[in-house]
């Protein structure tokens, strides 16, 4: 097992990492089967907007992480009480721009955050931030590089 030498290539090797989420399709039946939603009311959700049409076409067409992430938004807002009209309000943008849900009081949600150097963390929120693995990667080594520049050229205070 090889151990980082430093905090920076410690992060560096954690955004590495294969990110499934990203890159996995779903058949409609895996989407039914990974959501617990039925296939009525996925059809349902996407004919109303809801939830994005799939990409491609027929029987090519599949979902990814963004449908499923909208999927499963959509069916806690409506099994805690929400309208279809006040979720589809509550789900702004589209699959283009992702879907940005408004932050309520007690709402959980996850974020990656990657280490950087001692008291700096960078938090990332990747299905509003929709990066590419590759983008993350470089946008970690960019935020790395400019916390070394800035560290070298700042004189350390008494």
């Amino acid at each position: 097992m090889n151990l980082p030498h430093s905090p920076a290539q410690a992060a560096e090797e954690a955004v590495q990492e294969p990110q499934p989420a990203a890159t996995t399709r779903f058949s409609l039946a895996d989407l039914v089967r990974a959501s617990g939603v039925p296939e009525r009311t996925i059809r349902f959700y996407i004919h109303k907007g809801i939830v994005p049409h799939p990409e491609g076409a027929r029987r090519g067409a599949y979902y990814g992480a963004r449908h499923l992430e909208a999927l499963l938004t959509a069916a806690r807002l409506v099994k805690a009480g929400m309208s279809l009209a006040a979720v589809a309000r509550a789900l702004e943008g589209g699959l283009e721009e992702g879907f940005r849900e408004r932050k309520v009081v007690g709402q959980v949600e996850t974020l990656t955050q990657v280490h950087l150097a001692p008291g700096i963390r960078l938090l990332i929120d990747p299905l509003a931030a929709a990066l590419t693995p590759e983008q993350l990667r470089r946008l970690v080594r960019s935020a790395l590089q400019l916390i070394a520049s800035t560290k070298d050229s700042t004189p350390p205070t008494p």
